[in-house]
């Protein structure tokens, strides 16, 4: 479900706002996100070291981003 939702809402900002590119970033430790993003066809760019304070500790910021021709490539893989 989840998946599918965000895979139509990078579709609207490809196709209907025509973005060139997407992006996100989660906490190194949230393993779902990092999945999801990989799944859309997205690749690590990169992490801000100890980015975020969040429970008592220090946790890096990985970032992820998708072009529209990667996009277009990795629908036609699907």
């Amino acid at each position: 479900m989840g998946q599918e939702a965000a895979h139509r809402l990078i579709e609207h900002g490809f196709f209907k706002l025509n973005l060139e590119r997407v992006h996100c970033g989660t906490t190194s430790n949230n393993i779902g996100m990092r999945r999801l993003a990989l799944n859309l066809g997205m690749r690590e760019e990169g992490v801000r070291r100890r980015h975020l304070f969040i429970e008592g500790e220090w946790v890096d910021m990985i970032e992820y981003g998708l072009l529209r021709t990667e996009f277009k490539e990795f629908q036609s893989l699907a």
